[in-house]
């Protein structure tokens, strides 16, 4: 298995061809999942992702994330998603 790609708290990045923010690093292999991403940024939407081998992808639960605004450890993040991937 190839090692993931080094990221960057607020750096952009894309899973399963969405462009998302990565807004919470942790371990490799957490059982949450490699790091946590905002995307959306009309309503915006935080959930973790992992490193499958080949690429990110979300972390399939019961739902699909939770709204990023609920959480102001997030508000940065989503100050980066609202300004856009330019």
């Amino acid at each position: 298995m190839a090692d993931p790609p080094s990221l960057k708290l607020g750096s952009w990045i894309n899973v399963e061809s969405v462009n998302c923010v990565v807004s919470r690093l942790r371990a490799r292999n957490c059982a949450f999942g490699d790091c946590e991403v905002v995307f959306n940024s009309a309503k915006p939407i935080n959930i973790d992702i992992k490193w499958n081998g080949a690429a990110w992808e979300f972390v399939k639960t019961g739902d699909f994330g939770t709204y990023a605004d609920k959480f102001d450890r997030l508000q940065p993040y989503i100050a980066i998603l609202k300004s856009g991937n330019s």
